[in-house]
């Protein structure tokens, strides 16, 4: 039994120690089986690039580009300046690894390359470590672009912590970051900062014309009565008298004169009997028509910059009265209402030679005023507005109207209860229809000034810009503040045209006179005779009278040809 029993437990040990042996080789092919797959998985994550490869001297942007399609990836190039980076050279004769390669072409550029969940490789500039490198501060003067138009793009350059600002005085970008940006910033300001990028001047001549006709009509009858000799009524005596049964007859005229003993208006028909007939009565038919037309004309004409609004106001301001009133007594203040036209034009030239043209005239007019209970007059303003979009060619003219206003105003004189019995009563009654309106019709045409040669080489202080428009050919002269003349400032500028170079001012009149000495541009817009060539001097003038001299030898002269055609 006991052997027995011994045969027992040692079997079920055996037993025991083959099951523990069985599930550590069970667990040991488990994990070479999960290092097996992840190796594959290792593998399949790995990108290759196929050779063979041969980039002599390549711009790094086709270099990229011909990687990344080689290796069949999703790629985003995140580098907007990345033509300033200049060329790569390098050969690849065998298969290799995509961030080997992306490495030997990214890192000399100081580029880098990132995947992210998606797969997709994003290729970006190499964030330096700021903390570690100097920063330095550039000023960049700009010639033709605005510097707050470059702000955004030069962000796009800088460093998390590079700071750009604009000085607008100058026309100037002040950077300040780590030195190795700016050579990438150099190279897109010489791409953005060109003669195309600088702004267009657009011409903009409108011309406003306000019709507005009155016509006055009177239509009516009016009878008169005069008697000639005194009467006495109750004792009274009533001078001679004269008036009109039904023109004024029913208002509150005191016809009994300097009679006394009698008092109170005198209304409506009336019998006597006087001692001696003399009475006389007339009648009167009127048929009158008046009419009044005026028209006003207003040419305002104004140069802006490409994109930039115009606004034209002409007019007047109301004033209101406002009272308050306190223990003190009373108190009036002012506040001015517009009474006028207002013009806004935004022009916008486009690539195809037309003219995006953004127009809202208002007109604001007083229509006519309200009393107040404390008898203030508060002034009704009838508003007219028109607001549209739309193209036009170069030097062509829009036209606007439809802002037509009618307004009829009837006044009627009659002999109450007589006056409204139909036919019969025309001849108890006056009218007076008074028929007012008005029409204003805008003329708007846009054109782009062309500009000639910045600076005229004869002329140092004057710069000529000539507008060609197909029909008309007007001259913008443009100078600089700094004109070389006396300590004691401008008080204003004289111009003069001729068709011979002007060398002397003696006996010469201005063909403009009194310009203003804060502008430094002006514009010739008379007819000029195409093949011409027309001499512009502009000369200063103090606040003591004195004119500028000219350079006898002609150097001051403007020379500017007006084209055949």
């Amino acid at each position: 039994m006991k052997n027995n029993s011994g045969q027992k437990v040692r079997r079920n040990k055996l037993i025991v120690l083959q099951k523990k042996e069985g599930l550590m080789i069970k667990r040991m092919l488990t994990g070479m089986l999960v290092m097996l797959l992840g190796s594959f998985a290792l593998a399949a994550d790995v990108k290759f690039v196929e050779a063979p490869i041969d980039f002599p001297n390549t711009p790094v942007k086709v270099a990229l580009e011909t990687v990344f399609l080689k290796s069949g990836v999703p790629y985003s190039i995140e580098v907007p300046d990345l033509s300033t980076f200049g060329n790569v050279t390098l050969t690849i004769t065998e298969r290799q690894e995509l961030d080997t390669v992306l490495a030997l072409i990214l890192e000399p550029k100081n580029l880098e390359c990132k995947v992210d969940a998606g797969g997709i490789y994003h290729v970006k500039k190499k964030v330096p470590d700021d903390n570690k490198l100097p920063r330095v501060t550039k000023l960049y003067a700009l010639t033709y672009a605005t510097a707050g138009e470059l702000v955004r793009q030069m962000k796009s350059v800088l460093t998390k912590d590079g700071v750009v600002s604009v000085d607008v005085g100058t026309n100037a970008l002040i950077i300040t970051d780590v030195a190795e940006v700016f050579e990438g910033i150099e190279s897109l300001l010489k791409e953005l900062d060109n003669p195309d990028r600088k702004a267009k001047l657009i011409s903009i001549k409108t011309k406003l014309l306000e019709t507005v006709k009155k016509t006055d009509t009177t239509l009516g009858v009016d009878l008169q009565y005069t008697n000639t000799t005194a009467m006495t009524i109750g004792g009274a005596t009533l001078a001679s008298t004269a008036g009109r049964w039904f023109g004024t007859m029913y208002k509150s005229t005191n016809y009994l004169g300097t009679a006394t003993g009698v008092s109170g208006a005198f209304f409506g028909p009336f019998s006597y009997q006087p001692a001696d007939l003399s009475f006389t009565a007339e009648g009167e038919m009127w048929a009158t028509q008046q009419t009044t037309q005026v028209d006003m004309v207003a040419d305002p004409d104004v140069i802006v910059e490409d994109g930039t609004e115009a606004r034209v106001q002409i007019g007047s301001r109301e004033p209101i009265v406002s009272k308050t009133s306190s223990t003190a007594g009373d108190t009036f203040s002012y506040t001015y209402q517009d009474v006028n036209i207002i013009l806004q034009v935004t022009p916008q030239s486009q690539r195809d030679g037309t003219i995006s043209v953004q127009i809202n005239p208002q007109l604001n007019q007083i229509a006519g005023y309200v009393v107040t209970s404390d008898g203030m007059r508060v002034p009704i303003i009838d508003n007219r507005e028109i607001r549209t979009k739309l193209f036009v060619n170069n030097g062509g003219t829009i036209r606007l109207g439809g802002m037509l206003k009618e307004r009829t105003t009837i006044s009627e004189t009659k002999v109450p209860f007589l006056g409204d019995i139909p036919l019969i009563g025309l001849l108890f009654k006056m009218s007076n229809p008074v028929v007012e309106k008005s029409d204003v019709s805008l003329f708007v045409s846009p054109h782009i000034v062309d500009y000639a040669p910045p600076r005229c080489q004869n002329t140092p202080w004057i710069s000529q810009y000539e507008v060609k428009v197909p029909g008309e050919t007007d001259v913008l002269l443009d100078w600089k503040l700094d004109l070389p003349f006396g300590a004691n400032g401008i008080y204003s500028y004289n111009i003069y045209r001729d068709v011979q170079p002007i060398t002397d001012l003696t006996d010469r009149r201005p063909y403009a006179a009194g310009v203003n000495g804060d502008s430094t541009s002006w514009m010739d817009l008379s007819r000029k005779r195409r093949g011409q060539t027309y001499y512009y001097v502009v000369t200063a003038v103090n606040p003591s009278g004195m004119e500028q001299a000219i350079d006898p030898s002609g150097k001051s002269n403007a020379v500017i040809t007006i084209p055949d055609r």
